[in-house]
């Protein structure tokens, strides 16, 4: 292939001058990156403990550090961050904790010396602040936020109540100790104790998340919050900081400080914006030295980033259009009129990375305002009976004629506009374990109209039921009109409301559980392994499901089951993965609607942006990113399609000139794929034309522009 390329290159022409110059646009705001979402899209939270949502993600990852991080767009690869080195040890014989617990594997963290808070009044990260900021999690343990992620690999449960009644003092000191001693610290380390009896299989993956973030204790307590201290004592206190109604580095107002890249400014609910100044004195130093794949990486950075949920669909665009916006999410429906602009950059098609679902609730909590919530077996052309979705001899029917009836033709097609796929259950095409067998529902209003007249009370009487919506999600909205209009259609008596919730309601755990009688959801994936997805759909102790009110023992068992067999028979993890997927899609209290595939909008000056699915999600991280045009391609007549990284076509790693680095880069990348699943040589930079494969079209690029140089950044 080297000499293939290298053939190319000899008989390609070098241009060395330009005979039409078309100037690029100026580049405004040199040092500041904007980034413009949907409206409601505000972060739930500043603190890590609390967060599980992606507004809040994007925020605290770019304030905040964590163990390890992944490896550029690789998912199950990874980097070192404030842990410099790590191991995965297997105890044998296993150790039996003071509590009783055997301790089947130790997780190991040599944290790493010298980084500096971002306020240099707390000095620099110690082990104890990496043991506090996890113990800390699992203290505050609040209702449907993500410390299962580490009360699972840890305890081997998903929440503390289920080892034991906490309203017992006794149960509260055992737990208590539990805690304290699966997270264990020296000089040098911090070693977690895990009570799982195999390796977890998304436990790197969940550390790598914002939620394992860590903070800084003695900073915390100078706060003088109501917040836990990190002193167990006689181990009685902690529960009195166990699931908070907010949290406190949200209240009275937010607050954090953190080791990354980016110290916050402020976080504006009335104005609707959050902003964060550069960490000058960043561990990893300026330029970002990482990830560097083929001598590629970041030779620039911005000094102020802002990210704005004030502007709908219309003011969102027209700012991205005239600069005002670096970086935005764009209705589908605009992305022809995006797409077709000079100075604008779009990647597409991204992975997907989100699950859409409609969630039908059992036992509908009567005292609601979604209502009016009948008695069980009760009809009313103005309301719904409360065993709606699960009465023993009709609710299936319900749930069944819900599924035949949607129109996803419509909502692939309006919604999505054809970039999303179909599903059978609540596994997507980028994680493990998929069973294709097992196909989605398609819509049948015959069949739909035929359950419910076997209802012949509910057929003659009509309801009225509430479809809950998270506000600002103009993709969810045309899902929620189509879902209306497909279920209102079977009889002039069903009436369907849409209300829409605002995003730091929508998934707060002060809504009580039974609360939506029906609610949309459209949520990111952890982990390639479907495990968290599924605790959170299908499992007693998920979020979801508790919010629905769900719970089947079987789908539980199986679930357990399936984690430990990813890690000791994969064949048999696949058999019980298949079940499961076949019992949701049998049972449907979680109607399966599609996967999306992502995209990502930027102007050209913006430079750097690599996607991490299990990371990012539409948010960005901003510490590779920067502002600059290559001058003699800004100059050329025309600007490539799609074109990634920079305005040098084929420079893999910003040194400002196309040379034997990159030939070699795009040679060792040559028929890789991004997938899923992703190639094992697979190097984004060397897909310069972005269309998700290194192939010939990147080849006779790099021939092309072979031998062309420009300047190099330097900040204004």
């Amino acid at each position: 292939m080297l000499s293939l390329l290298c053939s190319l290159i000899l008989l390609a022409p070098v241009p060395l001058t330009h005979s039409n110059i078309m100037a690029p646009p100026p580049i405004q705001r040199q040092m500041e990156l904007i980034e413009a979402t949907y409206e409601g899209a505000s972060p739930q939270t500043v603190d890590p403990a609390w967060a599980y949502d992606t507004n809040s993600y994007e925020l605290i990852y770019n304030v905040y550090e964590t163990l390890v991080t992944f490896d550029g767009e690789r998912m199950n690869r990874f980097l070192p961050s404030l842990a410099e080195s790590w191991a995965v040890v297997q105890l044998n014989p296993p150790q039996i904790s003071p509590e009783g617990l055997t301790w089947y594997y130790e997780y190991i963290f040599k944290i790493r010396e010298s980084v500096q808070w971002q306020d240099p009044t707390y000095g620099y990260l110690t082990p104890e602040d990496v043991e506090y900021s996890i113990e800390r999690s699992m203290v505050q343990s609040r209702s449907g936020g993500p410390s299962w992620t580490l009360y699972e690999p840890l305890l081997n449960v998903h929440s503390p109540e289920e080892l034991g009644d906490l309203t017992d003092p006794s149960t509260v000191v055992r737990v208590g100790r539990m805690i304290d001693n699966a997270v264990q610290v020296n000089a040098t380390h911090v070693i977690l104790k895990s009570a799982y009896p195999v390796v977890y299989t998304p436990m790197f993956q969940f550390i790598s998340q914002p939620y394992w973030s860590i903070v800084c204790k003695d900073w915390i307590n100078a706060l003088a919050r109501y917040d836990w201290r990190g002193e167990w004592g006689d181990y009685t206190g902690w529960i009195n900081f166990h699931n908070p109604v907010v949290s406190p580095l949200d209240d009275p107002a937010p607050v954090m400080m953190g080791t990354g890249p980016f110290a916050l400014g402020t976080v504006d609910y009335v104005e609707k914006f959050w902003d964060a100044y550069r960490h000058v004195n960043w561990w990893r130093g300026w330029p970002c030295p990482f990830p560097a794949f083929g001598g590629s990486k970041p030779a620039g950075y911005v000094d102020h980033i802002k990210k704005t949920w004030a502007l709908d669909s219309d003011s969102r665009l027209a700012a991205f259009l005239n600069g005002e916006v670096d970086i935005a999410d764009i209705s589908p429906n605009y992305d022809a009129m995006v797409i077709n602009q000079p100075d604008i950059r779009r990647y597409f098609p991204l992975p997907p990375i989100s699950y859409v679902g409609l969630g039908l609730t059992s036992d509908i909590d009567p005292s609601t305002v979604y209502g009016p919530i009948l008695e069980p077996g009760n009809f009313s052309e103005i309301g719904i009976p409360r065993d709606f979705f699960d009465n023993i001899d009709w609710g299936h029917n319900v749930r069944q004629a819900f599924a035949y009836a949607i129109y996803y033709a419509d909502i692939i097609r309006d919604a999505y506009y054809y970039w999303a796929d179909r599903l059978g259950a609540a596994i997507i095409e980028t994680q493990d374990f998929l069973d294709m067998t097992i196909g989605p529902f398609e819509t049948n209003y015959p069949e739909a109209t035929a359950l419910l007249q076997s209802i012949w009370e509910l057929w003659g009487t009509g309801f009225l039921v509430h479809l809950c919506i998270e506000k600002g999600n103009p993709a969810l909205h045309l899902v929620a009109d189509i879902i209306k209009t497909s279920i209102e259609g079977l009889n002039a008596k069903f009436h369907v409301i849409i209300d829409d919730v605002a995003d730091n309601y929508y998934f707060n755990p002060v809504i009580r559980p039974k609360w939506y009688p029906m609610f949309l959801i459209d949520r990111r994936i952890d982990s390639t392994s479907p495990h968290a997805s599924l605790v959170d759909y299908y499992h007693s102790k998920g979020f979801f499901a508790r919010l629905q009110g769900y719970a089947n023992p079987e789908m539980d068992a199986m679930i357990d089951e399936a984690i430990i067999l990813e890690a000791t028979d994969p064949i048999q993890a696949q058999a019980r993965y298949s079940e499961i997927q076949q019992l949701a899609h049998d049972e449907l209290f979680n109607i399966a609607i599609c996967n999306y595939i992502g995209r990502h909008y930027e102007r050209t000056s913006v430079v750097g942006y690599y996607y991490q699915p299990l990371l990012y999600g539409t948010g960005t991280y901003f510490a590779n990113l920067w502002k600059w045009y290559y001058t003699p391609h800004a100059q050329q007549d025309s600007i490539l399609a799609n074109s990634t990284g920079n305005l040098l076509p084929y420079d893999v790693n910003y040194d400002g000139k196309t040379n034997m680095v990159d030939i070699g880069t795009t040679a060792a990348s040559f028929g890789a794929i991004y997938g899923p699943p992703m190639s094992v040589k697979w190097m984004y930079r060397a897909d310069f034309n972005n269309d998700r494969k290194v192939d010939m079209k990147d080849i006779g690029g790099v021939a092309k522009n072979f031998g062309k140089i420009c300047s190099i950044w330097t900040p204004s």
